[in-house]
């Protein structure tokens, strides 16, 4: 039987190939371990992400993105990467490949939209690739540093008993998505919708105050919905986890949207990522610290391996669904479709 390919299922087979992390002692994380590689370099760690911009991302399908917009959000997709394991980011590479046609005007464009981005997070693109072919695809190679392990916060770095934190509100950009196809919201919103999408509001100094006081043990960026992305905590770390609902945070203008389509508004943490913030566990003892650094509770890691949500009194399985490249859907109908799928507090 031939089976399609769903990109999002492939990590554990792909572990099997490339076995370092127990083979190899200048691995620290390798395949399926996290988001990121880290290898261990001198005196330091090495801590490498590569990441796609989709092919046809939210701002393009929404015929709201500029070529300067793609240039920016293809470099704060590999900057979020890092930012979500506690890495400092370096450098970074680029490769582009551009439909046959393409000017330089349209390729300078993209790439002063890469240079903003890069020179606001402090990064320097140091090379890269560009080609030309039938269709766009735009790439990113981050390239990070960490003084030790304990300064990073990685997938299978969580344990029973762990905290659970999330750095920002969440759900802005799926709302803003679904909000800018429809026809009945204010020239404010839309305003703010665009803004959530186009420019990424990237947690670094809260990632890297984490990282300098070895607070983070497990994390992980939110690129695919709440649920999604803790399953891959949860998966490298052998842990279940508990969320409760009511702790997640949101902007007011998602509050807004959700009550027009008669959803809660912490459901659109769980229908795709995109608002460029992370997970992290921490010790309990940590408690205040971590509140001070202006993080959001939103659960906490179990030794028995089962996920769940909490809705007022009520408990039910986590939803896991996330964005998925798989599905074929457009980013609207996707979204649409995980907010029918999430469970109701009655």
């Amino acid at each position: 039987m031939v089976r399609t390919l769903d990109p999002d299922d492939v990590s554990e087979w792909l572990a099997t190939l490339w076995p370092f992390a127990t083979s190899d002692p200048f691995v620290l994380a390798g395949v399926n371990d996290d988001d990121c590689a880290v290898l261990q370099w001198d005196e330091q760690l090495l801590v490498l992400t590569a990441d796609f911009l989709n092919a046809s991302p939210i701002a393009s399908q929404l015929g709201i993105a500029t070529l300067k917009d793609l240039g920016r959000l293809v470099v704060a997709s590999s900057v979020s990467d890092l930012c979500g394991s506690g890495a400092r980011p370096r450098a970074m590479l680029l490769g582009a490949m551009l439909e046959h046609g393409t000017t330089e005007e349209e390729f300078q464009l993209l790439m002063m939209g890469a240079k903003e981005a890069a020179t606001h997070w402090g990064v320097k693109v140091i090379g890269g690739d560009t080609k030309l072919g039938p269709s766009r695809a735009l790439f990113s190679v981050g390239i990070g540093s960490a003084l030790s392990r304990a300064n990073l916060f990685l997938n299978n770095g969580g344990e029973p008993g762990d905290l659970l934190w999330c750095s920002g509100s969440l759900g802005s950009c799926s709302a803003a998505t679904v909000g800018l196809a429809r026809t009945d919201v204010s020239q404010e919103w839309s305003d703010w919708a665009k803004d959530a999408i186009l420019n990424p509001r990237i947690p670094l100094e809260q990632s890297q105050q984490l990282s300098i006081r070895q607070l983070g043990k497990g994390g992980v960026d939110i690129s695919d919905g709440l649920g999604a992305d803790l399953y891959k905590i949860c998966r490298a770390s052998g842990t279940g986890a508990v969320i409760d609902a009511m702790s997640i945070p949101f902007d007011e203008h998602v509050t807004q949207l959700a009550h027009k389509i008669s959803v809660e508004p912490w459901a659109f943490a769980f229908s795709s990522g995109g608002d460029f913030q992370f997970l992290v566990s921490t010790a309990p003892s940590a408690l205040r610290e971590v509140e001070d650094l202006g993080l959001h509770l939103v659960g906490k890691l179990t030794k028995k391996a089962t996920l769940k949500l909490e809705i007022g009194n009520q408990s039910f399985p986590l939803p896991t669904g996330g964005h998925r490249d798989a599905r074929g859907l457009s980013f609207v109908d996707e979204i649409l479709t995980l907010l029918r799928q999430l469970p109701k507090n009655e």
